[in-house]
């Protein structure tokens, strides 16, 4: 199921069936758990972003573990792949600033938000 027409682009940047399997088909759940997400993940992007900046692998790898988890679970499988990449990286423990790949992170963010508000709106129709 994809919101608007731009279909194939909205289908490769969240994944409705994802969500609806993590949250048993039950639509309340399903905005509930999109709100919060919402709400907590520009947070954890700035705080992966600041960790990446001071070369804090512990906190990279975290931000981009939690953010990948989250990120999947709802269906936002390029963002949750982009986190997976940095996590990769700072399990080596030398982890470059790349802000390349923290900028597709925030990128993936952006095309995301707007796709995830949409189907929220739905609860309020």
């Amino acid at each position: 199921m994809v919101l608007s027409s731009t279909a194939d682009h909205d289908a490769e940047v969240f994944d409705i069936d994802r969500l609806q399997e993590s949250c048993g088909d039950d639509f309340e759940l399903e905005v509930e758990v999109l709100q919060e997400f919402l709400g907590s993940a520009s947070g954890m992007l700035e705080t992966l972003g600041a960790a990446l900046q001071n070369h804090d692998v512990g906190q990279v790898r975290f931000q981009a573990h939690t953010l990948k988890g989250c990120s999947r679970t709802i269906g936002a499988e390029l963002l949750a792949a982009t986190c997976e990449e940095i996590e990769r990286l700072s399990r080596s423990g030398d982890l470059p600033y790349n802000p390349g790949l923290f900028e597709q992170a925030q990128l993936n963010f952006e095309r995301l938000a707007p796709i995830l508000q949409q189907y929220c709106q739905k609860a309020a129709a």
